[in-house]
């Protein structure tokens, strides 16, 4: 289920009709789908701290996992991550091995990618395509969305053309062989990649079960691998590049421009 927070209480609870404000909103994946909305302090006066308001936006424990639908009338397996385009959010639903879509304006549940209860590898439309324990999830812009395959040890990339049926799902970093190696794109390796974030022409990627932060430079022609922090060995150590230290590295953000 997805949990979306805003700054504003919706205009009537228990529907809808409410949508996510572009001021204050914040949103993320959890074990329930909520509208958490900050409630004024009464009367004016002493400034007190914000009591939240919680509301279901989309998914229900009733519904059957892999459902579309409006709301709590669709179903989520294991939603892990969530990036927004537009009015769309994108949803890596790893239990069904799934890429889901929630309209802001409608809560409106479709499904881009078909999951499966096994996962697998296939690249080609939303329809024939496979992954394999999907994590994170980062969209550059409305046409373009980055999926951290973990099990499958690839960065894959869709490609979505002017009707939503018409996306493309391909390699675009990673050999699929579990391990650490970098490269020219599909010639990297990686070992369970997990998160990611974009800033400008790189993509972050956090490398689980490698305990490294990677980078894939978009500007260049190959998609150049490289690892930017982490030795590989498990620990904690602050320091530069490689003389740092993770542990299954899993979230990133990106703050800036570089």
């Amino acid at each position: 289920m997805i949990i979306s927070i805003n700054s504003k209480r919706p205009p009537h609870q228990g529907t809808f009709n409410h949508r996510l404000k572009p001021a204050g909103a914040l949103l993320a994946v959890f074990a329930a789908s909520l509208l958490l909305t900050a409630c004024p302090s009464p009367g004016g006066g002493t400034p007190k701290p914000k009591a939240w308001h919680v509301t279901t936006f989309a998914g229900s424990n009733t519904v059957a996992v892999d459902t579309d639908g409006t709301g709590t009338e669709a179903g989520f397996a294991w939603p892990f991550s969530i990036t927004q385009s537009g009015n769309t959010l994108y949803v890596a639903d790893k239990g069904r091995h799934s890429i889901r879509t929630i309209d802001t304006t409608t809560a409106q549940v479709g499904t881009l990618v078909t999951g499966r209860p096994v996962g697998g590898h296939a690249n080609g439309n939303g329809r024939t395509a496979r992954f394999n324990f999907p994590n994170g999830i980062v969209a550059v812009d409305e046409s373009t969305i980055y999926v951290a395959d973990s099990s499958n040890n690839r960065i894959r990339l869709l490609t979505i053309g002017a009707a939503a049926a018409a996306v493309q799902v391909s390699d675009f970093a990673g050999s699929g062989t579990k391990g650490h190696a970098n490269g020219a794109g599909t010639a990297a390796q990686f070992d369970y990649p997990t998160g990611l974030a974009v800033s400008e022409n790189t993509l972050y990627v956090a490398d689980y079960s490698n305990h490294r932060i990677r980078a894939i430079d978009l500007a260049s022609s190959n998609k150049t691998v490289s690892t930017i922090a982490g030795s590989g060995t498990a620990g904690h150590k602050d320091g530069t590049g490689a003389a740092a230290r993770f542990y299954r590295p899993a979230g990133l953000a990106v703050s800036g421009t570089t």
